[in-house]
């Protein structure tokens, strides 16, 4: 099921073929860590979000900074106010 929440997610095209890679491994280490698959697909959609707000922005990789990512969590929270909730951005290890 994560390997298809992965592909459908992070489709060709969406992220520079360096950036899948990190979200690979990003992936692979939070199934290590035992987080539930449904937290897993959350942060990746979540990760998918910001690349096409990146994307929209006309912002690159290589400008990531706190303010960056605090204009996207604010857009987000502005266009979501009931989507994400903090549980989920921040979710919690499966027991």
């Amino acid at each position: 099921m994560l390997e298809s929440s992965f592909r459908n997610l992070v489709a060709p095209g969406r992220f520079p073929d360096q950036l899948l890679a990190q979200l690979r491994r990003f992936t692979t280490s939070l199934i290590e860590q035992g987080y539930a698959g449904e937290t897993v697909r959350l942060k990746l959609q979540l990760l998918t979000n910001f690349g096409q707000w990146l994307r929209r922005n006309d912002l690159a990789v290589t400008n990531l900074d706190e303010r960056v990512v605090e204009a996207f969590f604010k857009r987000k929270h502005r266009v979501h106010r009931h989507g994400v909730t903090r549980r989920q951005t921040n979710a919690i290890p499966a027991e």
